[in-house]
């Protein structure tokens, strides 16, 4: 093995005759794991976020592949790399003319929740970013740029889906929006948005897999391009992409049922036909954690 290669594996210890005992130990090329896609190795350990991000692709929620094109990480000292990508990648988008939403994450090792970032959607922020990220820090160790396609006419969605067994008659809880980061339903939660939102949103529930979603809320601002009832069936195409998953994510839930976890939040995409997860999140990340993560 090359002087730039290890192994590594994440393995989740569940007691003595568990139904989901023996998950996947999966051992991925150390590019992925063990250092930034781009700059010099990282020190161990892991982000715990990037750990989390790894169960998910151990699990055949996400994919290996997936996560590297999706999430660019570079160490914070290769941060003009970083500058450097971000200029080359919008100004190829312009030619191809596409339209780019990259949300830029400023990452400390054992954070496990939601990252502070920056969106930007051309390159007329950069500056700002390059502002930003010279000022001298030592909390952060890694910064990502993760990516979103958002062309008026492209089914580009995220959300989220709180699966909670303690209220069985909205065990299945969905929050999504169109063309923008998930992290616009946490502004919406908490109330941090004093302005209409520039983009459709949803809200639903239902009882259990397999069920219809109620729509609790549906809403569409006046400049979109789509119609309501465009809105209520891509969500609802969305539901059936995620349907398919079941038994996957089934499994996943079980494994952090037993870890403690009562109420279980995923977070996912979908770009036309393609679904996949890209977060998850439990009030316990931190004891589910320093159990799944050994090296």
């Amino acid at each position: 093995m090359g002087s730039h290669r290890r192994d590594f594996s994440i393995r989740f210890d569940t007691q003595h005759g568990s139904s989901h005992a023996g998950v996947l130990r999966t051992r991925q090329k150390s590019k992925l794991a063990s250092r930034p896609s781009h700059g010099t190795p990282m020190k161990d350990p892991l982000p715990l976020k990037w750990v989390k991000y790894l169960l998910l692709a151990q699990h055949d929620l996400t994919t290996m592949d997936r996560l590297e094109k999706e999430v660019r990480r570079f160490g914070w000292e290769n941060r003009e790399d970083m500058i450097a990508y971000l200029t080359s990648r919008f100004k190829d988008a312009q030619s191809q003319r596409e339209s780019l939403l990259i949300v830029v994450k400023f990452v400390a090792p054992n954070a496990v929740g939601a990252l502070p970032n920056f969106r930007i959607s051309d390159a007329t922020a950069l500056p700002l970013l390059k502002e930003l990220v010279d000022h001298p820090q030592k909390r952060y160790t890694e910064v990502w740029c993760c990516e979103t396609r958002v062309e008026p006419n492209r089914m580009s969605v995220a959300g989220r889906i709180l699966f909670q067994d303690a209220q069985p008659e909205v065990a299945q809880h969905v929050e999504q929006v169109w063309r923008v980061s998930p992290r616009m339903i946490e502004e919406l939660a908490f109330g941090e948005r004093d302005r209409p939102l520039p983009f459709p949103y949803i809200r639903a529930q239902r009882p259990s897999w397999s069920w219809q979603f109620r729509i609790a809320r549906l809403y569409r601002p006046n400049e979109c391009q789509s119609s309501s009832q465009d809105i209520e069936r891509e969500f609802h195409l969305t539901m059936a992409l995620m349907e398919r998953q079941k038994r996957r994510v089934e499994q996943f839930l079980g494994i952090l049922h037993e870890a403690g976890a009562s109420a279980i939040t995923l977070e996912y995409k979908a770009d036309g036909d393609e679904f996949w997860f890209i977060d998850w999140d439990t009030a316990i990340d931190q004891q589910i954690l320093s159990r799944v993560y050994h090296e």
